[in-house]
């Protein structure tokens, strides 16, 4: 197996609420927002929603699913989930995101996704409430 860059995904909450059920910020929350995907086989306008558990121990496990609008007039739908983990950099708090994709399309061009598996990289900046992702595709020889 081999990673292949795909896309880069950009988004930004443009609502989100968080529960904090104990004495740390463990609890469960939810956002909204809007993105894009920029990529040579893959772009378009992103819509979606993210479910996320927050842990005790600070850890994010986020749960975004959302959809790609192609230019095209293609519709692309994604399940992303993972761990954000916090940490400095240049001296700010940044969330340091490891993922996995999985896409779905009933449009003709897209179809392929349908058996790929993603892996994702990338930085949330909790000041701007937005992330900047980097998609890769899991490709085999098989």
């Amino acid at each position: 197996m081999r990673l292949e860059p795909l896309s880069t995904f950009t988004f930004q909450y443009v609502e989100y609420e968080h529960v904090q059920r104990w004495r740390d910020a463990a609890g469960p929350a939810w956002g909204r927002g809007t993105g894009a995907f920029a990529g040579e086989r893959l772009s378009g306008d992103v819509r979606w929603s993210n479910h996320p558990s927050m842990r005790s121990d600070g850890l994010a496990l986020p749960a975004l699913r959302g959809v790609i609008e192609t230019p095209d007039g293609g519709k692309v739908l994604f399940d992303l989930t993972g761990r954000t983990a916090w940490l400095s950099q240049d001296g700010r708090r940044v969330g340091r995101q490891l993922m996995m994709m999985l896409l779905e399309s009933d449009h003709q061009r897209y179809s392929w996704l349908n058996e790929a598996v993603c892996f994702c990289e990338g930085v949330f900046d909790p000041a701007a409430e937005a992330s900047q992702i980097k998609v890769y595709l899991a490709a085999t020889d098989l």
